[in-house]
C-alpha cells in the first residue's frame, strides 16, 4: 500500500467510522445492545436526525484541520479560521467544551488561550480531529508540536493534549508500516512531560 493509500484511507476511515457511530451519539452500550445488538449499518438517525452517511462535528472539524494543511504552510491562524467558520455555521452538535472554547475564540482571537485546562473540558473533542497532523507530518516533533497546539484550541487540558500527541504516533507509525502492536508500544514509549 503506497502511502496515498494509508492517507486516503485515514481520511475515510475517520469518515466512515463518524457516519457510523453517528447513530450511536449519546446512547449507553445497554441501550445500543438491546437496541441494535452489534451496529454495522450506517442508517443514520440517532439523537441528531443523521441522514446515512452524514458526518457529525467530528467529521467537520476533521475536514477544517485537512484544509488547513491544504491551504499552505502550518498556521494554527488558519485552523482556528476553520473551526470558527464551522461553529458559525450552526452545526446542530458541538460538545460543551467546544463550544465554550470556540466562543471565546470568536471573542478574542486568539487560538492559543482558548481552550481551558480545567478537568471540566477535559473531553475527547479534540481527539477527533487528529488524523490530518498525524498523515501528513513525518518529522515526529513537528507532529507532536502541532497536534498538541491544534488540541488545545479547544482542549488545553493536558490529558487531552497528551492523548493526542499519542494517537498522532500511532497513526503516524501505522503510516510507516507498523503492525499496531508496534505502533500503540511506540505511543507508549513517549515522554510526554514536556
Amino acid at each position: 500500500m503506497t502511502t496515498e493509500e494509508r492517507i486516503a484511507g485515514g481520511l475515510l476511515g475517520v469518515a466512515t467510522g463518524d457516519a457510523l457511530g453517528a447513530t450511536l451519539e449519546f446512547m449507553s452500550p445497554e441501550a445500543i445492545a438491546e437496541t441494535y445488538g452489534v451496529h454495522r449499518e450506517i442508517a443514520g438517525g440517532g439523537s441528531f436526525r443523521w441522514r446515512p452517511g452524514q458526518g457529525t462535528d467530528d467529521s467537520d472539524l476533521t475536514w477544517a484541520v485537512a484544509r488547513a494543511y491544504l491551504d499552505g504552510p502550518f498556521s494554527l491562524d488558519r485552523v482556528a479560521e476553520g473551526f470558527l467558520e464551522w461553529y458559525r455555521g450552526g452545526p446542530r452538535d458541538i460538545g460543551g467544551a467546544t463550544a465554550a472554547a470556540l466562543a471565546r475564540l470568536a471573542d478574542t482571537g486568539d487560538p492559543r488561550s482558548s481552550g481551558e485546562t480545567g478537568e471540566r473540558s477535559c473531553g475527547n473533542g479534540s481527539l477527533m480531529r487528529c488524523i490530518p497532523t498525524a498523515l501528513v507530518r513525518a518529522d515526529a516533533s513537528v507532529r507532536r508540536r502541532e497536534l498538541a497546539e491544534i488540541s488545545a484550541v479547544t482542549h488545553a487540558h493536558r490529558c487531552c493534549v497528551d492523548s493526542c500527541v499519542a494517537y498522532g504516533e500511532i497513526v503516524a507509525r501505522l503510516l510507516e508500516g507498523d503492525g499496531p502492536t508496534e505502533a500503540v508500544a511506540a505511543a507508549g514509549e513517549l515522554d510526554l512531560d514536556d
